[in-house]
């Protein structure tokens, strides 16, 4: 779901922006996280074993080829890049930036969740944050504007509610390898009040945004996933007893791709009444 998700972002702002959007946009958003997660999941096929056995199992028949795999990944990124043939080098600088950020955190700076309380969370947000956001903006060579950073706050705190959420799975083996995650640090219970209030704040960047003018009015339609978040988390919630309740993380996965499934629809819908 990692680059389907950025895909949704980018539709979804670059419309609701009149951003011009094309083929060769989505894929560089497709490939970014998919290289990131791909390496990622490929050195915690020991730790999913328990969280996330289905996963673990398939990562495993092919981690011989992985290395191959990820290569042709970056392959296709660069010739993306160098064929949309817009703000190539700054395109280049930013995504080395963040993919080399995303593998360094595989390798060592995963380690730092271990020391500064819930860093995963605010590393992870802000990465894609930084992605979706900046990746809208370089490719249509664009320059910072309060539209932006608006953007880039909502986006950060919906990646805050969703990585704290995929938290909850691995709270014992969190608490086993002592990372001071969200979950770890303030047990079950609270987390799922975090996120309920979370998921509430993160419209606030849009209110403001929507009051001042910044923003168009249709972005408040984001108020249905705000209420769609508070409802799977209840639901994991209620349902916490039971055998593979972490399975509802799959409702956080999908979320980001549904906004433009539903949104745009929507929109184009009231705009034509």
């Amino acid at each position: 779901m990692a680059g389907t998700a950025l895909i949704g972002i980018v539709l979804t702002f670059g419309f609701i922006n009149c951003y011009p959007l094309d083929l060769n946009l989505l894929l560089i958003a497709y490939f970014v996280p998919v290289i990131v997660y791909s390496y990622d999941h490929y050195r915690d096929i020991e730790s999913d074993k328990l969280t996330n056995p289905d996963r673990a199992q398939y990562l495993e028949t092919k981690a011989r080829y992985y290395r191959y795999i990820i290569g042709t990944y970056i392959a296709i990124l660069i010739a993306l890049i160098f064929f949309g043939g817009q703000s190539i080098i700054e395109m280049l600088v930013f995504f080395t930036i963040i993919i080399g950020g995303g593998l360094i955190y595989a390798v060592s700076f995963k380690n730092f969740t271990k020391y500064i309380p819930a860093y995963k969370n605010i590393f992870v947000s802000l990465e894609w944050a930084l992605a979706a956001t900046f990746l809208l903006m370089i490719y249509n060579n664009q320059t910072i504007t309060a539209f932006t950073i608006l953007v880039f706050t909502f986006i950060l705190l919906k990646y805050c509610t969703n990585t704290i959420f995929c938290d909850l799975k691995d709270i014992e083996p969190d608490r086993e390898k002592c990372l001071k995650t969200v979950p770890v640090l303030i047990g079950f219970n609270k987390t799922i009040i975090v996120l309920c209030v979370l998921s509430v704040i993160t419209l606030l960047p849009l209110l403001f945004g929507v009051y001042n003018q910044i923003l168009p009015a249709c972005t408040l339609l984001f108020v249905i996933f705000a209420a769609y978040d508070v409802a799977y988390v209840l639901l994991a919630y209620k349902n916490r007893n039971k055998k593979n309740w972490y399975k509802y993380g799959f409702l956080a996965d999908i979320e980001i791709p549904l906004w433009p499934v539903i949104l745009i629809p929507i929109i184009r819908i009231t705009q034509a009444l």
